[in-house]
Order: structure tokens, then sequence, then C-alpha cells
């Protein structure tokens, strides 16, 4: 995968400026998001498992 790196430092996309920490996002093999999830949760369900398979 190719994804673009970003530092604190710098200027970020307004899909990182988030309300929250931890914030975790999950990209699809294109890039796209497919999960965004602002504060911490349980990442070993079935349901994460299943999105991570698709």
């Amino acid at each position: 995968m190719k994804l673009p790196i970003f530092y604190p430092a710098g200027e970020l996309p307004q899909l990182f400026n988030v309300e929250g920490i931890p914030a975790t996002f999950i990209f699809d093999e294109n890039g796209g998001i497919i999960h965004q999830q602002i504060g911490s949760t349980n990442f070993d369900t079935n349901e994460f498992l299943t999105l991570l398979n698709k």
C-alpha cells in the first residue's frame, strides 16, 4: 500500500482534525475510509474481524 505520511507539526487534512484521542482510521486497499473510531474501543470482536476481512 502507498499511503501518505503526515507529521504532527505539519498541516493535517480535515479528516484528521478529530474531537478525541485516540482516533483510529481503517482504510480499504484503495485508500478509502471504511471505519473511523473516536475514543477507545474493543477491537477484538467479530464485528471488526468481519470488517477487516471484507
